[in-house]
């Protein structure tokens, strides 16, 4: 699902899916030990039985040497064509489920960002009806008529800005002086054309499909339209599957830069389903207080800022058990130290700074 690897290095792991079930495929047949009918019958019969079918009892012997070293080359065969296959299936596998967090990623940021634009358009087309529900009733009530409120382009200054103005000029010159005297507020606006209407309900879905398979992001949303819960599914033409759900609970975290942006930080608990159907549940909850760092001005003067707060995150697998817990820890310039331990022993990582990349100690 991945495109952005590097072209030195590339492996289709639906090939050795394939070839996984492929060879899986030869070892069930060659379970049955490629006998069949009257040989198999006369090689799983008692010496007696056999015996009596073939006549001598040292022909009989052979037979059952033979039939029975057979066997054991075919069962060592299976073996080997499962252990190989399996091999195969392993590395299919693991290329996968790297590939496929990586699209899952990806595509929650995409979705995530949808629905971001939607909430923005929702709001910039709400407040388009805001102001110019304002600006008609402020048309009605100095008295303008009725066909240059419903036009579209009409301006006071230029309606006004004629050698014998209408009777209304009077009041709206008498509003704007007042305003500029600080004894009322400024009169509303012509706010031009209405912008795009967005769609009644917010985009809950994104999907992408390619060559390699189809990766589908579903999100839930509160009354508020914020995500509760993020379901990312990635599957391959040739089956393979990875299912991670994202459950966002507990307190919200937010902070706000030198821009007026405001950022948000929240518990959750993540589940993911591998290819091979384990199961790994990661658990991030949040400590302290957000922070934002100013990150110095970008190539238009603007103010840039980036935002983080402590956190820890701990992974179990499908029995309960802890398989790594990673704590990270911050200092109020973005620089800090994050503690990984697994397999019971701990590693520990410092950065410089909010985007520096961390480094083992």
């Amino acid at each position: 699902m991945a495109d952005d690897l590097s072209a030195d290095f590339s492996i289709d792991y639906s090939v050795l899916h394939q070839v996984r079930e492929n060879m899986l495929e030869l070892a069930e047949e060659a379970g049955s030990g490629g006998a069949s009918g009257d040989y198999r019958d006369l090689g799983e019969a008692n010496s007696g039985e056999r015996r009596a079918a073939l006549g001598h009892s040292g022909l009989s012997e052979a037979f059952n040497l033979f039939y029975t070293m057979s066997r054991t080359r075919v069962k060592e065969a299976k073996d080997g064509l499962e252990e190989l296959g399996n091999l195969f299936g392993g590395v299919a596998d693991g290329f996968f489920n790297v590939d496929s967090q990586l699209a899952q990623s990806a595509g929650a940021s995409k979705a995530a960002g949808d629905l971001d634009n939607w909430r923005a358009d929702t709001e910039a087309y709400q407040q388009w009806e805001s102001d110019r529900a304002a600006w008609e009733k402020y048309l009605e009530s100095i008295g303008v008529p009725q066909q240059d409120i419903d036009n579209p382009e009409f301006l006071l200054h230029k309606a006004c800005a004629v050698d014998d103005p209408p009777g209304y000029c009077e009041q709206w010159k008498e509003d704007v002086d007042a305003a500029r005297a600080g004894d009322g507020a400024r009169p509303p606006e012509n706010p031009g054309e209405a912008p795009s209407k967005p769609a009644d309900t917010p985009p809950t879905r994104w999907e992408h499909t390619d060559a390699s398979g189809t990766t589908v992001i579903e999100l839930e949303l509160d009354d508020n339209h914020e995500i509760v819960k993020e379901t990312a599914t990635v599957t391959t033409t040739d089956g393979q599957k990875f299912v991670s759900e994202t459950v966002y609970d507990g307190t919200v975290h937010t902070v706000e830069d030198g821009n007026g942006r405001g950022y948000t930080f929240r518990d959750q608990t993540t589940t993911s389903t591998y290819a091979d159907g384990t199961t790994t549940t990661s658990e991030t909850v949040y400590n302290g207080e957000p922070r934002t760092v100013s990150l110095g001005e970008d190539s238009t003067g603007r103010e840039r800022f980036a935002a983080f707060q402590d956190y820890t995150v701990t992974s179990t697998d499908e029995d309960g058990r802890t398989v790594s817990t990673t704590k990270v820890v911050l200092d109020d310039d973005g620089s800090g130290t994050m503690t990984v331990t697994a397999d019971g022993e701990t590693t520990e990582y410092t950065r410089s700074g909010p985007n520096a990349k961390w480094e083992e100690k």
